[in-house]
């Protein structure tokens, strides 16, 4: 974790593109999702960079609030 909370992490495939916004980081060697991608440099998507995300544990009562209010469950 860096400074500001947020996870930087480096895909295998390469760096977040425009419209990756929201998806998974899951932790090494499970299906668990320990963050949510926040960002990173979209001009590049190439294995250059690396992507910034949001901690799921430390977000958890947004994450319900926002659920609830949406009605996704």
């Amino acid at each position: 974790m860096d400074a500001s909370g947020m996870i930087r992490a480096r895909s295998r495939t390469g760096t977040s593109c425009i419209g990756d916004s929201g998806g998974p980081l899951l932790a090494r060697g499970s299906n668990e999702i320990a963050g949510v991608l926040s960002g990173g440099d979209e001009t590049q998507c190439d294995a250059s960079g690396g992507n910034l995300y949001a901690p799921l544990a430390s977000n958890l009562d947004f994450v319900d609030e926002a659920l609830s209010r949406s009605n996704a469950r």
